[in-house]
C-alpha cells in the first residue's frame, strides 16, 4: 500500500477541520468545536463513517436543539442518511409542526425530488396519518 511507504494517508471526503476534530475526540474525549453550527454535521458524517458512536450521538443531540425552518429538511436528510433515529424523529415532528413554512423553501422542493420515499412519510405525518 502507498500509505506504507509514503507514510501519508489522503482521506478526500473529510475535510481537514472535520477531521481534526474526530482526531481530537478520540484522543482526549472531546471536539472543541463541535457546537459550532458549520462543524456539527460533517462531524456528525465523519463520527458515522469511522464508527464513533458516541461522538456521533453526541451531534444528534445538539443538531436536535438547533433545528430550525431553514436546516429541518437538511436535518432530515442528514438522520436519513447516516441511521440516527432521535434526529430523524425530531426532524419529522418539527417538520409535521411547521409543515407550511418547510414546504415554502427550495428544500422541500430538493427534498420531493432526490427523496420522494421520506417527503411522502413526512407529508403523511404533516396530514395527521402517522
Amino acid at each position: 500500500m502507498e500509505e506504507k511507504t509514503t507514510r501519508n494517508v489522503h482521506i478526500e471526503d473529510i475535510k481537514p477541520p472535520v477531521f481534526k476534530q474526530l482526531l481530537n475526540y478520540l484522543y482526549v474525549g472531546f471536539a472543541p468545536d463541535i457546537k459550532n453550527e458549520n462543524m456539527t454535521a460533517d462531524l456528525l458524517v465523519a463520527a458515522d463513517k469511522y464508527a464513533v458512536e458516541p461522538l456521533k450521538l453526541q451531534c444528534a443531540t445538539i443538531l436536535c436543539r438547533e433545528i430550525k425552518v431553514e436546516n429541518a429538511v437538511r436535518l432530515l436528510i442528514l438522520a436519513h442518511l447516516h441511521s440516527v433515529a432521535d434526529l430523524f424523529k425530531t426532524a419529522m415532528d418539527f417538520i409535521a409542526k411547521h409543515g407550511k413554512e418547510v414546504c415554502s423553501r427550495m428544500e422541500w422542493l430538493e427534498l420531493i425530488e432526490n427523496y420522494p420515499k421520506l417527503c411522502f412519510q413526512a407529508t403523511q405525518l404533516m396530514l395527521g396519518f402517522s
